[in-house]
């Protein structure tokens, strides 16, 4: 059985998907900015507890 296909159709197909992804990732690059844009900046040694909370879990676990 041949198949065939009709270009005008298939490119607009082709066109829409390519905008539509752009769409939507430049859509979460700015949901991105925006989000880190609005986090206040946290704690200088907050990241440094975590770590040693996690590496104590860690550490009893094993």
């Amino acid at each position: 059985m041949q198949s065939t296909y009709n270009l005008g159709p298939v490119a607009v197909s082709l066109a829409v998907a390519t905008l539509a992804s752009y769409t939507a990732l430049d859509l979460a690059g700015r949901i991105s900015t925006m989000a880190s844009a609005s986090r206040p900046p946290s704690a200088p040694g907050k990241s440094c507890r975590s770590a040693i909370r996690a590496s104590r879990i860690c550490s009893a676990s094993a």
